[in-house]
């Protein structure tokens, strides 16, 4: 299990950067992807020039100030929150580009899905727990006597 960012660590500017960079990563991955697809070498900068604005404003720095927001809810809440909402854009981007890139949309999720994912762990804080946790010093039971003190019944 990987470590948890300190409160100390994580503020909101550096999570708009967090979130700045993974938009960044995923409109330029989305770009190569949809350019490799196409055999197109202009798709890469119609996907940079469509992609970048609602990638980096609303991924980015939106997402960024959600997972701060965020940062102490329950992940399996921040995955949806911090998932679904840049999925349903790029499936809006893809459809309003066209017919032929609706049949893509599928393939351009899976890197703003990791994206996402990468994000909400990223800036994920501990909660530090309500009640401190047990522990036991030492138990001692008629069960754990040892054998040579219990006599046999007669």
């Amino acid at each position: 299990m990987g470590q948890v960012a300190s409160p100390s660590e994580t503020n909101g500017g550096l999570a708009v950067g967090k979130g700045l960079l993974l938009a960044a990563a995923n409109v330029l991955v989305i770009a190569v992807g949809l350019t490799v697809a196409s055999g197109n070498g202009a798709m890469l900068v119609l996907a940079l020039m469509v992609g970048s604005a609602p990638g980096l404003v609303a991924s980015g720095v939106l997402f960024g100030l959600l997972a701060e927001a965020l940062a102490t809810q329950s992940p399996r809440w921040r995955i949806a929150l911090l998932a679904l909402p840049p999925l349903g854009l790029v499936a809006a981007v893809g459809s309003l580009l066209g017919f032929r890139f609706l049949a893509l949309v599928p393939f351009v999720c899976i890197p703003t899905l990791v994206s996402a994912l990468v994000l909400e762990r990223w800036t994920r804080r501990a909660v530090p727990a309500a009640v401190p946790v047990a522990t036991a010093r030492g138990l001692r039971t008629s069960a754990a006597r040892s054998p040579s003190t219990c006599r046999p019944a007669r």
